[in-house]
């Protein structure tokens, strides 16, 4: 495994612990149509369509499945895809600056590019999968292969030449500082 895969990997274990799973974590509120879209009847692309909705079209969010929003336009209850919508942004001020930086940091790791992304968080991850997990000691040993130790970072450092800083290692079994 590479060193680019290593702080990769390193980074989306700092991000699962200090930031939301997904960017927009409100599951019910106000959002307004983003550009035209389908309502559908069930949470699926094949579903029946219960009408376009317009863009800029005010809609109450019900509720959130995988990438797929509940929601209300006047009397009618229908499914669209969560990138069809712009929600309202009345705690965007408060957003954490570990999760903001985080997501940079994946985003510039993996693409090489400072640009942002959008994603829908989609791959199953719900409240609910969060109240039955159990540890996976398979996942945590691929996980030790990840670890470098100060001698590798500074191997590392001298080939892509980047500037030394000042930074305290976790000490292992038996290292000495």
């Amino acid at each position: 495994m590479n060193h680019q895969q290593k702080v990769l990997a390193l980074a989306c274990v700092i991000g699962l612990s200090n930031s939301p799973l997904h960017a927009n974590a409100q599951n019910t509120g106000q959002a307004t149509v983003a550009r035209s879209a389908e309502l559908k009847a069930q949470p699926f692309s094949d579903a029946a369509t219960v009408k376009m909705l317009a863009e800029n079209q005010k809609l109450d969010v019900l509720s959130r499945k995988a990438s797929w929003m509940e929601v209300r336009d006047q009397a009618q209850t229908g499914w669209v895809k969560m990138l069809s919508l712009r929600f309202e942004s009345k705690g965007a001020e408060t957003s954490s600056k570990t999760g903001d930086t985080v997501k940079s940091l994946l985003s510039f790791v993996k693409t090489g590019s400072s640009g942002s992304t959008t994603t829908t968080g989609a791959k199953g991850w719900s409240k609910e999968s969060f109240a039955n997990l159990t540890p996976n000691p398979d996942a945590f040993e691929k996980m030790k292969l990840l670890y470098s130790d100060k001698s590798d970072a500074i191997s590392f450092a001298k080939q892509e030449n980047l500037k030394e800083q000042e930074q305290a290692y976790l000490k292992t079994k038996g290292e000495q500082p």
